[in-house]
């Protein structure tokens, strides 16, 4: 009986580890069996192929993730351009708007500091836009009562609390620093981002002091006829 067993083929390679683990020894035998080491010849190149193929695919993934994401890259770049472009288009187009509006536009922060003047603006404050960017708006804008020159208030905080736009009812005179400016009327409007935020304001000042001189004019001419209608009245 025992002659008819055909004893196991035994490893020509073989290797033990010992790993230790959970409070016990562990281990791991393993080897190469004749039979395999016979067929090696064969399957050896099938190995090679196979290999080859996968580091290909491999090395063509990679290649692959990295032309995607310079791709991307170039695009944002180019996105990012035209929008700067874009920007600085829109602001140089404010910029002319701003120059050609006859009637003083002032921009103010959230905090009421000032971010932007026109040309009208300077020239009624005494201020250049350089200079005034960032100052609180009353170091910028002082306004006196025209007949008592007594100081009157500019309520952008108010606008800025509420987000109500606001406009004077009587006029007010600017004084710049260098002398007395024009008689204006102010409107007070929010400025507000997409979702309805209150960010900023804008102040207008009209000019109108010539409408006030002659308003002045016609009542000094109103004064003085009255006055000669008066004397003609008393000499007869």
């Amino acid at each position: 009986g025992a002659a008819g067993i055909k004893p196991t083929p035994r490893a020509r390679h073989e290797s033990v580890s010992a790993l230790g683990g959970l409070g016990r020894t562990w281990g791991f035998y393993w080897g190469s069996l004749p039979a395999f080491e016979a067929a090696a010849g064969k399957r050896i190149p099938w190995l090679i192929l196979f290999s080859g193929l996968s580091v290909s695919i491999v090395l063509f993934v990679l290649s692959w993730t990295q032309t995607q994401s310079r791709h991307r890259a170039e695009r944002l770049a180019g996105q990012l351009q035209e929008s700067a472009e874009s920007a600085a288009a829109e602001k140089e187009r404010l910029s002319v708007t701003l120059g050609s509006i006859g009637d003083g536009v002032i921009t103010l922060d959230q905090q009421g500091a000032l971010v932007l003047m026109n040309r009208a603006a300077e020239v009624h404050t005494g201020w250049s836009q350089d200079a005034a960017r960032g100052q609180p708006l009353p170091q910028v804008l002082v306004l006196k009562d025209p007949q008592s020159h007594a100081p009157l208030p500019c309520p952008t905080g108010e606008v800025l609390a509420t987000g109500r736009p606001w406009q004077s009812s009587t006029p007010a005179v600017v004084h710049s620093r260098n002398a007395a400016g024009p008689t204006v009327l102010i409107h007070i409007s929010p400025i507000r981002d997409t979702q309805g935020s209150v960010v900023g304001a804008v102040l207008v000042l009209q000019d109108i002091t010539e409408r006030q001189n002659l308003l002045q004019e016609r009542l000094r001419s109103s004064r003085l006829e009255s006055m000669g209608l008066l004397a003609g009245g008393i000499a007869h």
